[in-house]
Formats: C-alpha cells, structure tokens, sequence
C-alpha cells in the first residue's frame, strides 16, 4: 500500500492507493487541482498587470506607492 498527500490550495486530501488501479480514482482530483492552479495562477498575473498599468494618481487613492505596486508585480505568478 502506498500513501500519498496532494496538497490543494485548501487542505491536504489524503490518499491510500492498495492497487494500481487506484491511480485512477485519484485522476479526477489531480486533473482538478490543477486546472484550479492554472487559474489562480493567470488571476494573478491579471491582477498584477491591472495595478501595474493604475496611474499614481489612482495608487494614491489606494494607498499606495509605486514602489510598492513595484515590489508586488515583480513576483513571480505562482507566487503569493
């Protein structure tokens, strides 16, 4: 028996896998899990694009510097 953890971007889905076989009952989550990243992942990427092109007028309003707008779209897209 081998045990495995997919983590999701809620918690942690533990799987027990007995048989070969068993791949498949855990091919729909997989396929799931992913689908989901990818979409949080071009959210971001978005949303980092749309605060990159606000005026500093409009950052002012917010809060914000363009030093700080700077920091946050120079991450990468996976992460948070």
């Amino acid at each position: 028996m081998t045990n495995y953890t997919l983590h999701t971007h809620e918690q942690p889905i533990g799987l027990s896998l007995k048989t070969p076989a068993d791949v498949f009952l855990l091919l729909p989550r997989v396929v799931l899990y992913v689908f989901n990243t990818l979409l949080i992942w071009q959210d971001r990427a978005t949303q980092r694009h749309h605060l990159a092109s606000l005026s500093d007028r409009r950052l002012r309003d917010m809060g914000l510097s363009r030093a700080d707008v700077g920091g946050e779209v120079a991450k990468p897209f996976w992460r948070a």
